[in-house]
């Protein structure tokens, strides 16, 4: 298959979300606060863009950047970066399909991909990975998973960056790790 298009969830997939947010709360804490504070009473959605926006209030934007943005390479999946890197040399696409606002790009800044998307939950999610009529789609949720599969994408389960609570209920075809990838990326070459 030439030209093939593979796509990539961000949380949990690309980015190690549960380690950057400890990272955090760590870097929090020495500021005398925390993320269960920041969020107390937060019922929206935990990420990046409410978290820019409750610090930028509490310590202002300088010391906000520097604790949200300053080391966020080291979270990146290296071994992922080499499986986006084969694909785009063997001239193949790489798209980044994520739920979140404009911060989210800020997390793929040292990932090879052609175009990240940003959209507002999961149905946003399937209908842009089903719009680019990718070839794969690997995502930590299996409801997306299963979602993509009824319509005609390959679809995994990444299971790498879960942690224990939410790896109950896996796909029964899940990918624990991510030497898994490349063997479905040759097969997918090879068609």
């Amino acid at each position: 298959m030439e030209n093939i298009k593979v796509g990539f969830d961000l949380d949990r997939v690309v980015f190690d979300t549960n380690a950057y947010m400890k990272s955090v709360d760590d870097k929090l804490k020495e500021k005398g606060t925390s993320l269960h504070e920041i969020f107390s009473g937060n019922y929206g959605r935990k990420d990046i863009g409410v978290l820019t926006e409750e610090l930028s209030k509490r310590i202002g934007n300088k010391d906000t950047k520097s604790i949200l943005f300053d080391d966020l390479k080291k979270f990146t999946d290296k071994k992922l970066k080499g499986i986006a890197e084969f694909i785009l040399a063997s001239g193949g696409k790489i798209f980044i399909i994520t739920v979140g606002d404009k911060h989210q790009g800020h997390k793929v800044n040292d990932f090879p991909y052609g175009k990240i998307f940003t959209v507002s939950g999961d149905f946003d999610k399937i209908e842009k990975a089903v719009s680019l009529k990718l070839d794969l789609f690997i995502d930590d949720k299996a409801q997306v998973v299963e979602e993509l599969r009824g319509r005609g994408i390959n679809a995994y389960q990444a299971t790498w960056y879960l942690d224990e609570e939410h790896k109950k209920n896996l796909l029964d075809d899940s990918i624990p790790n991510q030497d898994m990838i490349g063997p479905i990326i040759v097969k997918l070459l090879n068609e």
